[in-house]
């Protein structure tokens, strides 16, 4: 379900390496943590993890079912790419609750940070929770648009 949210052009393989990570990260989610992240500078205490976010994810998932079935008469794993992004994005414009818990933001957050998110946006790939530097010589490769 997930996965619809990724643009057009992300290739299957990497769409299904993306709900895979994530998937991953769900289960390794510990709440009420404080978050130490890194800005480039020095490392910041951001603020606490949130309470476990699978019982909110949990309810959109269904919001989603329920509005696929709404406008669709279908389960939202039958329909095209454009009618499952037409659902999201409805849902998302409904959508009075902006926590940092939403499901599809968080999916999207988790894939625009690792390194094919990263890479794709830059068109290049850089891979940076990977790579610890390169010289001219050894430039990234470029991504096809």
């Amino acid at each position: 379900m997930v996965a619809a949210t990724l643009p057009l052009e992300v290739p299957e393989e990497e769409r299904e390496r993306a709900v895979k990570g994530f998937v991953e990260w769900l289960k390794g989610y510990r709440p009420n943590v404080q978050r130490i992240q890194y800005n480039g500078y020095r490392y910041t205490v951001n603020k606490v993890t949130a309470p476990h976010p699978t019982k909110k994810f949990q309810e959109e998932i269904d919001d989603l079912e329920y509005g696929a079935y709404r406008r669709y008469k279908r389960p939202f794993g039958d329909l095209s790419r454009a009618d499952q992004q037409f659902v999201l994005r409805r849902a998302l414009n409904e959508s009075g609750d902006q926590s940092e818990l939403h499901l599809i933001a968080q999916f999207l957050e988790y894939y625009f940070t690792n390194d094919d998110g990263v890479n794709r946006v830059r068109r290049v790939n850089i891979s940076p929770r990977t790579c610890r530097g390169w010289n001219i010589e050894s430039a990234p490769e470029s991504i096809p648009h």
